[in-house]
């Protein structure tokens, strides 16, 4: 958050805007740290471009409910209901002025998509690691006792089969060569 809060710097004095920072001395999470500096560097990069002139910025980090919260805000008069609405459309615009600008439109539709992806990988992972967890339990109790794995076996192998046979039937679905299928 120091590095973007620097390159803000310059943009931010151009146009006399303040930018406050209410951030923690430290503060560590675990992501992807360069889509995480994407998403940061866009929002507040766009926050200080749209502010107007000689007013403030604010940006905050803080733990809310065992999550993190950043929150970054800038005073936009001219923006009503409909207009919060359609930022983070791709190549949107409040006014035909703004096209002019050097920006392409793509700053917050962008930043939206990053924490979308960002988002997935997170749950796929949280999703992999309860599968192990789940699946290392479950081997553990079957293991121990040969009751549990005679009735827990058919079903268990049901439930494998059905994402094999759903790649197998993408594969002939989305593939037209028969070679290409066998390799996927």
């Amino acid at each position: 958050l120091r590095r973007a809060l620097a390159l803000a710097a310059a943009p931010a004095a151009e146009r006399e805007v303040l930018v406050e920072a209410g951030l923690p001395s430290e503060y560590w999470i675990s992501s992807d740290p360069a889509l995480l500096e994407r998403i940061v560097d866009n929002l507040l990069l766009n926050a200080v471009e749209y502010a107007p002139p000689h007013s403030r910025v604010q940006l905050s980090l803080q733990q809310v409910d065992g999550s993190s919260r950043l929150r970054i805000g800038n005073e936009a008069p001219d923006l009503g209901t409909e207009d919060l609405l359609r930022m983070g459309e791709r190549f949107w615009r409040k006014t035909q002025a703004r096209e002019i600008s050097r920006h392409g439109g793509l700053g917050l539709a962008l930043a939206r998509t990053l924490a979308e992806v960002l988002a997935t990988v997170s749950r796929t992972l949280g999703g992999l690691i309860g599968a192990f967890v789940i699946g290392g339990a479950l081997a553990t109790a079957m293991g121990r006792a040969a009751a549990l794995a005679r009735t827990l076996t058919p079903l268990l192998t049901f439930i494998q089969g059905i994402p094999g046979l759903s790649w197998v039937v993408f594969a002939v679905i989305w593939f037209k060569g028969t070679e290409t299928r066998i390799f996927f």
